[in-house]
């Protein structure tokens, strides 16, 4: 189950429609139905704006699929220094994973762009050879008629 998928569990089992979670955390418009659609899933600031907001949902569960949905509002209970390293580390690791998707767009930007050149400059030789094989056989043919004349 993606993030998208569990923060509409979420939604779903608080009554609160999309439109509504969008306006309370400051979402930008669109970007539940992009996770929706498959072209996104919500990313680390999102995440964060909408733990902001909704302070009884799990991050860990937000982010993995791990453990309980909502955070236990018994105020005797703190989160174990264990359960609050995990927590950074999984924030981490998805950051990390963002970061790694967008540079690997980018590289795939770049070897397009690379593929692109290569074939620019193979067309440019083989127009500049032409050229060239053009100019010494007129300059053949000039030779031979001064010689001959």
């Amino acid at each position: 189950m993606r993030k998208i998928d569990r923060f509409l569990k979420y939604l779903e089992s608080k009554g609160i429609n999309e439109n509504r979670a969008t306006i309370e955390c400051d979402l930008s418009q669109g970007i539940l139905s992009q996770a929706k659609s498959g072209k996104s899933d919500l990313g680390s600031k999102t995440i964060d704006k909408i733990l902001k907001k909704y302070q009884d949902l799990s991050r860990v569960w937000l982010i993995t699929g791990e453990g309980e949905m909502l955070i236990s509002n018994d105020k005797n209970t703190k989160p174990s220094n264990e359960s609050s390293v995990i927590e950074a580390i999984l924030l981490t690791l998805e950051m990390q994973r963002e970061s790694n998707k967008r540079m690997m767009e980018q590289i795939d930007r770049i070897t397009k762009t690379n593929e692109e050149l290569v074939k620019t400059n193979n067309l440019l030789v083989q127009i500049v050879g032409k050229r060239g094989l053009a100019e010494d056989a007129s300059g053949a043919a000039k030779m031979a008629v001064a010689v001959q004349g």
